[in-house]
């Protein structure tokens, strides 16, 4: 499996377009966002500012319900005519609430209409399992070429990123470097194959994931910080030093949330969408859909 040769910018929680440029300046070219972070305008603002152009790509995510109304109402106004690299469906298995399997081909095929308008170039999936991509791969007009996870030393499923990468699936992996939650930074492991190539700690989890052919998201307000990060492009690990990381342990999910365990855990029969803990993922799902009425009660009417 060839290593990935991209760092993502996430813009999760980021308001600041002093950031995204500092981004920019740092060599990022792909940026994060989704609907939630209701921080793309500053975004679009930051690269018009920095000259981007066609050479800054944008990776977005909507929540699986009026996804077009999402699109023309908080997104295209906001991106001022910028073309989207990729969307994704933010939580996929919010679906559940209308638990036939057509629930989920319903904001797919708005998604694949914006492909065809020529609006996206890509569409997938985020905290989605292979449940999901294994339904649209057989029923899809156009298949998902993306996948976003929660994915580090302490959390990887080994076998589904394999399968994603053999069907040409590109998996972005949000977390690369664990959370407070998950210290995969502090590992015995990590830090010890710091000390062996003179490298980070942050360093040595992006290239690990690299080599493992994800393409990681990594967040950072300081623009020392941001270059630390993409010094992660220059080196490689050594077969010995991989495995070495692989041993772990689980130590568990940075973002302990059942609408992203629901998804991953998902199944999909030909009748219906099943979830684990479906009672508590139906009160969030609730919360879920209610926040995105409520943005677009807020937003400005269609475009003309």
């Amino acid at each position: 499996m060839a290593p990935a040769d991209e760092i993502v910018f996430g813009t999760g929680g980021l308001r600041s377009p002093g950031v995204f440029e500092e981004a920019w300046r740092a060599g990022y070219r792909v940026f994060d966002t989704a609907v939630y972070y209701a921080n793309d305008g500053e975004l679009a603002a930051a690269l018009d500012a920095c000259g981007a152009g066609e050479q800054a790509r944008l990776v977005h995510k909507v929540q699986p319900h009026r996804v077009s109304e999402q699109f023309e109402r908080l997104i295209r106004p906001r991106l001022g005519g910028r073309r989207l690299d990729t969307l994704l469906l933010h939580h996929p298995a919010l679906f559940v609430l209308r638990a036939r399997p057509d629930a989920l081909m319903k904001p797919w095929g708005e998604l694949e209409r914006l492909v065809g308008r020529g609006l996206v170039r890509r569409i997938g999936l985020s905290n989605a399992g292979p449940a999901f991509f294994e339904h649209l791969l057989a029923h899809a007009s156009v298949e998902p070429a993306v996948s976003q996870l929660e994915a580090h030393p302490g959390r990887y499923d080994a076998a589904a990123v394999g399968s994603w990468r053999q069907r040409g699936i590109e998996v972005q992996a949000y977390s690369p470097l664990g959370s407070g939650r998950v210290p995969v930074l502090q590992t015995p492991e990590v830090q010890q194959i710091a000390r062996q190539t003179g490298r980070s700690p942050a360093q040595v989890c992006l290239r690990w994931s690299m080599q493992k052919g994800m393409v990681p998201i990594v967040r950072a307000t300081r623009p020392e910080h941001m270059r630390d990060n993409r010094e992660a492009l220059t080196f490689s690990l050594d077969e010995a030093q991989v495995h070495e990381i692989d041993r772990v342990a689980a130590t568990g999910r940075a973002w302990d949330d059942p609408i992203k365990q629901g998804g991953l855990a998902a199944t999909i029969t030909p009748a219906r969408i099943v979830v684990p803990n479906r009672a508590r993922f139906a009160i969030r799902s609730a919360l879920h859909y209610a926040a995105v009425a409520l943005f677009l009660r807020r937003a400005p009417g269609p475009l003309d």
